[in-house]
């Protein structure tokens, strides 16, 4: 499966200061490329939640694309999941709309 990411998530990925929390994020992103998501559920049209157990709850944002491809939109944690989600979606619908 290939894993593409937005600027959006580069962006937030490269503010971490946390090395281990970088290098948690990154390993599950492999992991997501060769198709095992693990704790993943949907959270609003098409958009699927990815949660991490480190550092107070770490989520990242996908899409499907098509059945080989996912977009990782955005992420964030627990404290801010309901803006996240919101502002994930609004990245995606532009996405979208291109």
């Amino acid at each position: 499966m290939n894993v593409y990411v937005t600027e959006q998530f580069e962006s937030w990925l490269a503010g971490l200061s946390d090395e281990r929390l970088k290098g948690r994020i990154l390993s599950r992103l492999r992991l997501i490329g060769l198709g095992s998501f693990g704790d993943c559920k949907p959270v609003s049209h098409g958009l699927h939640e990815v949660r991490i157990h480190i550092s107070g709850g770490v989520r990242l944002y996908f899409y499907n694309s098509d059945d080989q491809s996912i977009v990782v939109v955005l992420a964030g944690r627990k404290a801010t999941q309901r803006a996240d989600i919101k502002r994930a979606m609004e990245i995606l619908n532009s996405l979208k709309e291109r």
